[in-house]
């Protein structure tokens, strides 16, 4: 047999509730040149008899004890024998003809390394609640917490992956966003927004990114800002960047030192933007 054209994984972590729609969803595609990785993350609930009763069609993994999202992640990757890579949480779902329209975008942008769509937002009872719209991917943006990606409605090559080492197991808020954004700090690699709808997010008071904890939003984007902030940044974006976060209460003055420091180390030559 053939090594498949897209490996999908999703992580499972006591979500035996939706479980079974998620891996329902890869299931009844028409596209058949996939491969679906189902990481368990040491469940004490129902998800691994609900795992082994797709054992057919899936490459089930389950973990001896709880190590967390990314890890996880990076275990199912690890068995990837895929060209594309995508991942859907075990909460969400992938709409019909997902694969089928990955495939063709593929084909059709050649050029393009990782391709996002849109989504759906929808309740605990799987009803729909509004769309989600993707914005195009620039790390300036990215700084002013404008830009937006699907993550469940993103695919993107194994090179990609590859060259930055999977996610970070050390990030817990935002493993997903940093590794888009290292990806994109590779400049090598190209990302496409695309109008298609992929996939469906469930928001419910109990999901760890559906939930609106503004907190965590603000923790996820300090901790980027950190990591990038005195790469190549000019004075004007400097200013910008510490009037919107301090506007937005995310600044704290051993923050504020740290990025003045970095930006003083940096050197880099005053332009206008």
């Amino acid at each position: 047999m053939s090594e498949p054209l897209i490996s999908i994984v999703t992580i499972s972590y006591n979500q035996g509730e939706y479980l079974k729609e998620c891996l329902e969803s890869v299931a009844s595609q028409d596209f058949i040149n996939y491969e679906h990785i189902v990481v368990d993350d040491f469940s004490h609930d129902n998800s691994r008899d609900i795992i082994l009763s797709f054992k057919d069609k899936v490459v089930p993994i389950f973990k001896e004890k709880n190590t967390g999202a990314a890890d996880s992640l990076n275990t199912g990757f690890k068995k990837a024998k895929g060209k594309i890579y995508g991942y859907i949480n075990s909460d969400d779902y992938i709409i019909k003809n997902c694969f089928q329209n990955v495939e063709k975008l593929f084909n059709q942008n050649k050029d393009y390394d990782v391709i996002y769509g849109n989504g759906y937002i929808v309740n605990e009872k799987s009803h729909f609640v509004k769309t989600f719209n993707s914005k195009q991917f620039t790390m300036k943006k990215y700084y002013y917490n404008r830009t937006h990606i699907f993550q469940q409605g993103t695919f993107f090559k194994k090179d990609c992956f590859k060259s930055v080492g999977g996610f970070n197991i050390d990030n817990k808020t935002s493993w997903d966003f940093e590794l888009f954004a290292d990806i994109y700090q590779k400049k090598k690699f190209k990302f496409l927004k695309v109008d298609d709808y992929l996939a469906a997010f469930r928001i419910y008071p109990q999901s760890m990114t559906g939930s609106k904890d503004k907190t965590k939003s603000k923790q996820r984007n300090k901790y980027l800002i950190m990591k990038y902030f005195n790469k190549k940044r000019t004075l004007i974006e400097f200013i910008m960047i510490k009037i919107f976060y301090i506007k937005d209460r995310l600044f704290n003055i051993d923050f504020l030192l740290i990025l003045i420091k970095d930006f003083i180390k940096s050197k880099k030559k005053i332009k206008i933007i």
